[in-house]
């Protein structure tokens, strides 16, 4: 840090720097973190974080990034995966007790899934087709 010698203080030229150290192009996609209105009261939660920036899992057959609350402290009761799986892969057997969405934005899937009545389905989801399956 340089600080001003006869007080000891963050110089301008310090205050300058960080200002060139910024993500210009981030700062434009998020204008109200880089200077929040004036409307603001108290703190807001940052409710983005880009799939680009997470872990990726790469196994045979495709990837996934998942994101959640270790990522995206606001998202208490959100997760999001970004999944592709190559023709013929299967997506691990999960579960969990919220319902889940899934876009599928090139090819089909197959999707089997069975709920907590022992009732199952076998269903096929198109690109551009919202598939939601409920708890």
């Amino acid at each position: 840090m340089i600080t001003c010698k006869s007080h000891g203080h963050p110089s301008a030229l310090a205050a300058s720097r960080v200002a060139l150290s910024q993500n210009v192009p981030l700062d434009l996609e998020n204008p109200d973190f880089l200077a929040p209105p004036t409307t603001d009261n108290g703190e807001v939660p940052n409710a983005k974080w880009p799939f680009g920036m997470s872990h990726n899992r790469l196994q045979t057959g495709g990837w996934a990034r998942q994101q959640n609350i270790n990522q995206l402290p606001a998202a208490t009761e959100l997760a999001g995966v970004d999944l592709h799986l190559e023709a013929g892969a299967i997506r691990e057997l999960h579960w969990h007790t919220a319902s889940e969405w899934a876009y599928v934005t090139k090819g089909s899937v197959q999707v089997t899934a069975v709920n907590q009545l022992g009732q199952n389905f076998v269903r096929t989801a198109v690109r551009t087709v919202v598939t939601v399956f409920l708890e």
